[in-house]
């Protein structure tokens, strides 16, 4: 039996070596049950951060019954003087285009609903001028916790946690920090 894998394990590997052969993805994290392998967050656009966050901030909306309407993505399309769309487009394009605003708008809630919940640290950047780190770092702890994800390298958890634990410039002072209305209506 020995003799039989000392033959086996050369030939194993020549297969493993060979170019075009497909190598055994690796599993870096799982989120809500689903397995994230290595090969998945080296496409651009497809980082580990991502395809943790995008499910459970969509769960999270969906269990805080978050929408946003028509007449919210248009507010906001016209406070940022949004051309309209140019002439001829497709209704799937056309649609295509308000995902960005509908997507800020839908960003404004889930940060407002993660502050109202959790408090916190909350920070101004350009993509979210009220972004509630402090609220997100305790979310997500609770949500590791609970076992809603898991990365499975302590370097890649370290890194992944990174942005929501260190110190933060252009925090918002606590007594400016308002959700009660939207940023593009101030």
């Amino acid at each position: 039996m020995q003799r039989r894998s000392l033959l086996i394990a050369p030939v194993a590997t020549a297969f493993a070596l060979a170019p075009g052969l497909a190598l055994a993805r690796s599993p870096v994290a799982k989120v809500l049950g689903k397995t994230i392998y290595d090969d998945e967050t080296a496409k651009p656009g497809s980082s580990l951060d991502g395809q943790i966050l995008r499910p459970l901030m969509q769960r999270f909306a969906e269990q805080e019954r978050l929408t946003v309407s028509e007449a919210e993505v248009a507010e906001l399309e016209s406070a940022l003087k949004l051309p309209p769309p140019p002439p001829g487009l497709s209704a799937a394009d056309k649609a295509m285009l308000r995902e960005l605003p509908r997507s800020m708008v839908l960003q404004w809630k889930i940060s407002k609903a993660l502050y109202q919940r959790y408090g916190g640290e909350v920070i101004f950047q350009q993509a979210n001028p009220m972004e509630p780190v402090g609220a997100m770092r305790r979310f997500l702890e609770e949500q590791e916790k609970a076992g809603a994800f898991e990365i499975y390298d302590a370097g890649d958890r370290k890194r992944f946690f990174e942005y929501y634990v260190r110190p933060q410039t252009m925090v918002v002072p606590k007594e400016k920090v308002n959700y009660d209305v939207p940023w593009w209506r101030k």
